[in-house]
């Protein structure tokens, strides 16, 4: 319901599906009405308040191209240029934090591709399939957690979730 003119930008677009709400959904319920009408067989979610830079989105799209991998993630800095996510770690105290928080993003390190139990949904793509078989995001989460959530059902349901360092998405 933004009031800044981007209604009426949206509205003007023809290849876009635009949906209006009277209330705000949270984000787990905006993205599961978004995911019920899309029609390709990937599902991007994207914060508003991001800057996807240069081919970001390529290599995602690679990495589910392997039938086992369902989730991908990309690599979020900070307007500054640090890392603000580089996927997920689940340490022994259950609680769920990004790796490499505020490091340099050119350490070899941020920039290795491999599999997390869970990537961030500022930005990530999912193959709708498997969205759909795990039931989409759990709407009793409104602003947090959800992407951990969608992340371990699918892990438990034995695909790959993968973290893409090519893919750079900066993060407001």
């Amino acid at each position: 319901n933004s009031t800044d003119g981007t209604q009426s930008y949206l509205k003007s677009l023809k290849w876009i599906c635009f949906i209006a709400n009277k209330k705000n959904l949270g984000f787990s319920g905006g993205c599961n009405q978004g995911a019920k009408v899309a029609r390709g067989d990937v599902l991007l979610f994207l914060n508003n308040d991001t800057e996807a830079q240069k081919s970001w989105l390529e290599p995602m799209l690679e990495a589910l191209k392997n039938e086992k991998v369902a989730v991908a993630g990309s690599k979020l800095l900070f307007p500054d240029g640090l890392v603000q996510h580089a996927g997920v770690a689940i340490a022994n105290d259950h609680i769920p934090r990004p790796i490499y928080y505020r490091e340099s993003a050119d350490k070899a390190y941020v920039n290795k591709e491999r599999e997390f139990k869970v990537v961030t949904a500022a930005c990530m793509a999912i193959k709708k399939g498997a969205f759909e078989e795990v039931g989409g995001f759990d709407e009793v989460y409104k602003n947090g957690m959800e992407d951990v959530d969608l992340c371990l059902k699918v892990f438990h349901q034995g695909y790959k979730i993968i973290y893409c360092p090519k893919s750079i998405v900066v993060h407001h």
